[in-house]
């Protein structure tokens, strides 16, 4: 086993935001046309709309009914007391960046949505939001004190951020959702059977929300590449019954459950991601503590956990894989997990209703004695043993380890096991095999 130290990778860190003017979205709005985008279409620039007094939404229809195009916020926080709604194709919400563009509740939306994207009777094509932050509550945001000039409302009490329900082709790049009662994104299939496809986030932070990501039983290719998902008070991120999805370099971190739920799902990978410090809501030595949870309701195939970080207090496990078939684990580093020295304490902890469940060596800096997998007459581990040509000393730290004696020529090769004999020594035992 390698036990060399890697060299963790940064974390995204949570931006914090100077002051900013606050413009008010009340009213209705005339059109006013800008540029082109770069794509094509009608280019806005939302204070054309505000300066008459006029609303965010309005300024969305105007889009919508030019066809498409893009809506830009300047730097600034832009209030809303309405739910936004996309219900129209190829329609862009650009801000300056995520740190000075802002949009959030003001008045009463209890347990409303700040964005749906949705129409009836059909998907919604090419929807995009770029550069943005949308939060129900800007204090903490600017990192501003309660009841401080620029504080503005908490309106805690709202739903989801996002709603994507319908939708094809939807990006989100570089944007911070923040602080609400519901999930950041939540996927539904209301108007449309299979609910969102092909939906990529970019380099974004969900925080403070029921779930970072909610699937939902939705969501077919689905792929988050980097940012952060973060603080949330359920789930950092929560797939559900649909296929393909692909999370990469993700940084999954201080989830008060688990940080990646995968309820029942096909076609699931998670490449060189950081886990540190999920499922703060459980009790020290309950099964749910652990990173990724995989097949807690159906039988979860096809999962790739591969390259990924993980650091975590009081864990019983780094993966729990309860109803599964076909799961590779593999190149995965582990920092620090101080609970794995208790008796249910593992690396990856099945159960009788996995099949096919491979397990490839983890590097560790932790105490070598730990269980490395649990159950492991449900998983191949280290399918093609290592080959040596003379036994090594047997020991403590590598017992369960099996080795492949090559034999010379005209001889077959020999299998070994370390085990701990009942006097507490550990020896070789061979393996008998049947050609």
């Amino acid at each position: 086993m390698n036990q060399t130290k890697l060299n963790r990778r940064a974390f995204l860190k949570r931006i914090g935001i100077g002051s900013a003017a606050y413009v008010i979205a009340s009213q209705l709005m005339p059109l006013s046309v800008s540029a082109a985008t770069e794509e094509g279409g009608t280019a806005i620039n939302i204070n054309d709309f505000l300066n008459n007094g006029q609303t965010i939404q309005d300024a969305i229809n105007a889009v919508q009914n030019a066809g498409g195009g893009e809506l830009f916020f300047p730097p600034g926080v832009y209030r809303t007391d309405r739910t936004l709604q996309i219900t129209g194709d190829n329609v862009i919400l650009r801000g300056a960046n995520r740190d000075s563009s802002i949009i959030t509740a003001s008045g009463s939306l209890t347990n409303q949505n700040l964005l749906l994207v949705r129409k009836a009777g059909g998907r919604i094509l090419n929807t995009k939001l770029v550069d943005l932050t949308l939060t129900s509550d800007v204090r903490y945001v600017f990192g501003n004190t309660a009841g401080s000039a620029t504080a503005g409302p908490d309106i805690s009490t709202m739903n989801h951020a996002v709603v994507l329900d319908g939708s094809h082709n939807v990006i989100i790049d570089n944007v911070r959702i923040h602080h609400f009662n519901g999930d950041g994104i939540s996927f539904q299939d209301t108007v449309s059977s299979g609910g969102p496809d092909q939906t990529t986030l970019n380099n974004c932070v969900l925080s403070l929300c029921r779930d970072g990501v909610s699937m939902n039983n939705t969501g077919h290719s689905t792929h988050i590449y980097g940012g952060s998902y973060e603080f949330n008070t359920r789930y950092g991120i929560n797939t559900g019954g649909r296929n393909s999805v692909f999370i990469k370099d993700a940084d999954i971190e201080q989830n008060l459950n688990v940080g990646i739920r995968i309820s029942h799902q096909s076609n699931i990978v998670i490449r060189d991601c950081t886990f540190e410090n999920n499922a703060r809501g459980f009790a020290n030595d309950s099964t749910q503590r652990t990173h990724i949870w995989v097949g807690d309701y159906d039988v979860a195939r096809s999962i790739v956990i591969d390259g990924c970080f993980f650091h975590g207090r009081s864990m019983r496990s780094l993966i729990r894989v309860d109803k599964a078939d076909g799961v590779s684990i593999k190149n995965n580093f582990v920092d620090f997990a101080n609970q794995f020295g208790t008796a249910n304490g593992a690396f990856v902890q099945t159960s009788a209703a996995c099949r096919n469940i491979f397990v490839d060596e983890f590097s560790y800096n932790v105490t070598p004695n730990v269980r490395r997998i649990s159950n492991p007459q449900y998983a191949l581990s280290d399918i093609k043993p290592s080959s040596v040509t003379a036994l090594p000393a047997p020991n403590e730290a590598i017992r369960g380890f099996m080795v492949r004696v090559e034999a010379s020529a005209g001889q077959a090769d020999a299998l070994y096991m370390c085990v701990k004999d009942a006097d507490g020594s550990y020896k070789w035992g061979r393996i008998n095999m049947t050609f």
